[in-house]
């Protein structure tokens, strides 16, 4: 064996194992959630990387859009709704969203879901294992700890109206799904 060969087998399995300890070879700054691209005033965020400025995002079935402000918010709701009622947007069976909140009593960055009967992944929003304090809004909802409905569904109140100011014991920071029926 020459000391060329020795040192190129040794570099290979050195590479090798670094690689294994990374977690596989995936490409600098590459991202395995490629998340939810996000209206962010005239621009896009992806929210599974970074919420930016944003304080407010809501989740509609046309799309998602965020906000730097509640205030922000609450204009283009006041907005959406008189354009929903004009029947220039598609029409939302659930007058008000699921609001999801990354503090307890209603506060942090919040998650809007507007989006009806389907399974919400929280991850791709950048909000996986955030939520610390919820409101219903006017259709009944559903949580649970794992991805698409997964693993065990959250047991507080979730009927049409409800709130909480903090999780059931042991739920803060663990839910991964939503559903808004």
């Amino acid at each position: 064996m020459s000391a060329s060969w020795l040192k190129k087998l040794i570099t290979s399995v050195i590479g090798i194992v670094l690689i294994a300890i990374s977690g596989g070879g995936q490409i600098a700054g590459a991202s395995s959630n490629p998340g939810v691209m996000a209206s962010y005033y005239g621009g896009t965020l992806n929210l599974a990387e970074s919420w930016g400025g944003a304080a407010v995002c809501a989740v509609t079935a046309t799309g998602t859009f965020c906000f730097s402000s509640q205030a922000n918010y609450v204009s283009w709701l006041a907005n959406t709704t008189a354009l929903t009622e004009a029947g220039l947007s598609p029409n939302l069976n659930c007058s008000s969203a699921l609001e999801l909140f990354s503090g307890t009593k209603y506060t942090g960055t919040e998650l809007s879901i507007f989006d009806e009967a389907v399974w919400i992944n929280l991850s791709t929003y950048g909000f996986g294992d955030e939520t610390k304090s919820y409101k219903v809004g006017a259709c009944q909802a559903s949580m649970a700890s794992a991805a698409n409905g997964g693993g065990t569904i959250y047991p507080g109140p979730m009927t049409a109206g409800t709130d909480a100011p903090s999780m059931e014991s042991g739920w803060a920071d663990r839910i991964e799904s939503a559903y808004v029926l």
